[in-house]
Order: structure tokens, then sequence, then C-alpha cells
């Protein structure tokens, strides 16, 4: 009885904190923004189907994606009569948002620049602990894409569209219905934060249900990270539902983030990522089911990606300290009074600023990597050329990767360079090298190659195929056409 009366009294806290706190915020625009135009579709006879629904597993290998097949014969069923290659090549760094991105665009990051989940000056990337709970909510996904996506040349054909968890189509004024990525703010912390970027009626109509449904099925667990889990792939999946059955939505993103949010806080081998799979396989079912329901399965092209792989950590690397303790980085409290060169972690990544511009600086930064590679847990130094190779862009000098076991960290530790902590926050990071990392991408629906290998291909090759699907008037320049379309 005081186990039920706790999570009871749990469950009352946090609703009345999120109608006290998230409720306003939330519906500051949302009058606005949820006058939905009636879209009246203009076909040309150019394209495959009429329906796209684009669906991202997020953070799953290769490997996991056929065990969620083998466990589903929906799933497996779908997938045999269309193609699939698990040798995907994603984006550097391997960020959901930066692959979002190219996906979305057919643009690499050197175009569409976005690199990183990170908006912060200098003082906050060297002076804000990158892995506590709450500074880490602080920094947000980006959203301000430079390259035109499919989903504008969609509003322009008069298609309705839907996105779900997808980060850079937040606040998109060409989609139809929109529920944007998780985004936390420094003083609300994860829980609260989750509510921040819903601009929308519609994203409450469907996000406070599940987060009603999660807390019954599991109330130990509210408020926790595993809550936000649930909820999060819920939600996104019940306004994909909602606009497939309801709304015949021509083109819908869904964004699964259950496997990478519980392999961040709990570790890839942990039962709560585990329990994560279960649902990308139930929820995947789901948006067959709705899709059949409406009447359209048999006009619509399903396209399924993994964006990149996660990987166990159990030690941070304080990589900025290198170039502290060499006198490329000065402060004076927790202000910084000169610097030469910083980075920026992306997790398994490290992203290098020359900011002096020097061809000696860079040298010397070279030099200590090169010296202290073992050390600080250094995989490989990528210079201009692989950066360049990986269409990285020139936003950054030098880059380095982690070896297993091992995440960057951007903000000065001034008391070590490497700490090793069972409460370490992260659990698993990505944002790794993809090459030798590839991911899986699955299509099937009419016009489709059936029990097709489509073998090596880029995550930019994604947008021209769906454009080509729904044959619309848009250009990539990364990217190419599939070729896994019957002749």
């Amino acid at each position: 009885m005081s186990s039920l009366m706790y999570s009871t009294a749990k469950l009352l806290i946090g609703t009345a904190q999120f109608l006290i706190q998230d409720v306003p915020h939330a519906f500051n625009n949302a009058l606005d923004s949820y006058q939905v135009v009636a879209r009246t579709p203009r076909w040309t006879g150019q394209e495959k189907a009429k329906h796209v629904i684009f669906i991202n597993l997020d953070a799953i290998s290769p490997e996991q994606f056929e065990e969620i097949r083998a466990s589903s014969p929906m799933i497996n069923e779908a997938v045999s009569s269309g193609a699939i290659s698990s040798r995907m090549l994603g984006t550097f760094p391997a960020q959901t948002s930066t692959m979002h991105a190219s996906t979305l665009t057919g643009e690499y990051p050197e175009r569409h620049g976005i690199y990183t989940v990170f908006e912060q000056s200098l003082d906050d990337i060297l002076f804000v602990d990158q892995c506590s709970v709450t500074s880490n909510a602080a920094v947000n996904n980006r959203v301000d894409c430079k390259s035109k996506k499919l989903t504008d040349a969609a509003f322009r054909r008069g298609l309705t569209t839907g996105s779900f968890g997808f980060c850079t189509t937040h606040q998109d004024p060409h989609i139809s219905y929109n529920i944007g990525d998780m985004t936390c703010t420094r003083d609300a912390g994860i829980a609260g934060g989750i509510f921040k970027k819903m601009s929308t009626v519609f994203a409450l109509k469907h996000m406070i249900p599940a987060m009603i449904r999660q807390t019954l099925l599991a109330p130990s667990t509210y408020t926790s990270p595993e809550m936000i889990v649930r909820l999060l792939d819920d939600g996104y999946v019940s306004a994909a539902e909602d606009v497939i059955l309801n709304h015949r939505a021509h083109f819908v993103c869904v964004q699964q983030v259950g496997y990478d949010l519980a392999s961040h806080c709990f570790g890839t081998r942990s039962p709560q990522a585990g329990s994560t799979l279960v649902r990308y396989t139930e929820h995947l079912e789901r948006l067959i089911r709705a899709s059949r329901m409406a009447g359209t399965y048999e006009d619509t092209v399903f396209s399924l990606m993994s964006d990149h792989l996660i990987f166990d950590i159990d030690r941070y690397v304080y990589l900025n300290n290198l170039f502290w303790r060499n006198g490329l980085i000065s402060v004076a409290g927790r202000k910084v009074i000169s610097c030469s060169a910083y980075g920026e972690s992306v997790g398994k990544s490290f992203l290098i600023h020359i900011a002096d511009k020097k061809r000696s600086t860079k040298s010397r930064v070279m030099e200590l990597l090169q010296q202290n590679q073992d050390a600080f847990g250094i995989e490989r130094i990528l210079d201009w050329s692989e950066l360049d190779s990986l269409h990285a862009g020139t936003q950054y000098d030098l880059a380095c990767t982690a070896v297993p076991g091992v995440m960057f960290v951007h903000n000065l530790n001034l008391s070590g360079d490497i700490k090793r902590d069972r409460k370490i926050y992260f659990k698993a990071q990505h944002g790794q090298d993809p090459r030798g990392n590839l991911t899986t991408f699955a299509i099937w629906g009419p016009g489709i190659k059936r029990g097709y290998e489509s073998g090596d291909m880029n995550g930019v090759d994604i947008a021209p195929t769906l454009v080509h699907v729904l044959g619309l008037d848009f250009h990539c320049s990364g990217g190419k056409v599939l070729d896994v379309f019957e002749e």
C-alpha cells in the first residue's frame, strides 16, 4: 500500500508541476499554430506512390534490426517484400540531428550546416559541466538547417505532412502536423523540458495521453529517464497513427528514440535498453496496421533507417585539458582569457577549432594529439583531407575519434584529465566516425524491388529516393536515387 501511495503522490506532484509550469508555455503559440490548412494534392503521374512513412529506429545496429525482423512475422514479411541495405554510411559526426538533416535534404553537413547538438558560447563549452543531468539538458538540438528539405517540395505540391520527433522540422511552417524533438532547458531538467518544444495543441493531444498511459503501465518510473523513453516513443507513434488514419497524410516522419536514450542512461546491455527494442517492434507494427486500416497501405512506401550506432562508456576524457595544460587555453576563474585552439565534444568524436587560424598552432595541436594519443584515449586523428572526404566542411580544422569505452568531454576539468566513476551520467554514447560503423536502411511498397539487397549506400541518398517516390520537384546535390525501383 505504501508503495502505491508513494507512486500516486509522485504522479500528482508531477502532474501539478506539468500543469503549472509546462502547459502555459506550450499554449503560448498553440492556438495560432494549430490552424492546419486543408491541402489539395496535385499529382503529376510521375509518383510511384502517394504516401510515404519514414521511420528512424534510433541507434540500433544491423544485427538488432535482424532481431526485430525475427521477432515479428509482420515486419519480416514487409521488409522481405522490398529492398534492404545493412551498409548505410551515416554522417560525421554520428548524431541524430545531423543525420536527420541529411536524410531530409539530401545534403552533407558541409551544406546543411548542422554538425552538433550544441549551441553554446566558448565560456559555456569550457565551464558548463557537459556530463551533469541539468547542464546537458540545457543544450538544444539545432533546427536552423541551411538547406531546403523535401517537406518544402511536398508543401508546394499540396501534400499533407507530419513530423514527430525529427530534429530539423520543429516549428517548420511547411509541416501540417508537427511535434518537435526533445529539447530541455537548464532550469527545467529532462522531464519538464520535453514539453518546451510543444508548439501545438496537436502535440498536447497525443503526448499527455501518452504520459498518462505510460505512468499507469509503470508508475515506479514516473519522472525517471525510463519514463521519458516510454513517453516519447508512445507519443510520437500515437500522433503518426492519427495523421495516417484520420488525415491520410502523404508524408510522415516518425522518430523512435527509446534505444538511444535508454542506452545513454543505462547502457546498451541494460534491461531498459532491451525493452525498448520490443517497443520498437510493437510501434513499427502499429504504423503498418494504421496504414492498412486507412486503406492506403497498397499506395504507401515505407522507408526505415537507423541513424547511427551507440557504444558503452566507462570513462570520460577531458581533451580540452590537453590544450589548457599546454598554454593554448588561458583561463581566470570561470572566464576564458585567451584561446588559440579548443574542441567540442560530440561524444565519441572531438571537433577541433584552431581559433587563431595560425598554421603554427595547428601544427602544435597535431603534435600534442599525437604525443598523447594513448594517454587520452584517441583512436584516430582526422586532418582536413579526411574531414573533406567525409563532407564535414570547413567549420572544424581537425577531429579525433575515441577508443572503445571513451567519451570525450569538452568542459575543462581542472582536477584531472580522465574520470572513471560508476555514477557517470552517460553509460553509452555515439558521435563516432561512421566508417566501419554502418547502419541499416530498408524500403518497401509499390514500385520497389522485392527481396533486393541494395548494398553500399549513404544517408544522403534517402531524400532523393523519397523525392522520386512522390514525384516531387526537388534537387539534392549530395545524394542520388537508389537503385531500388522496379524497371
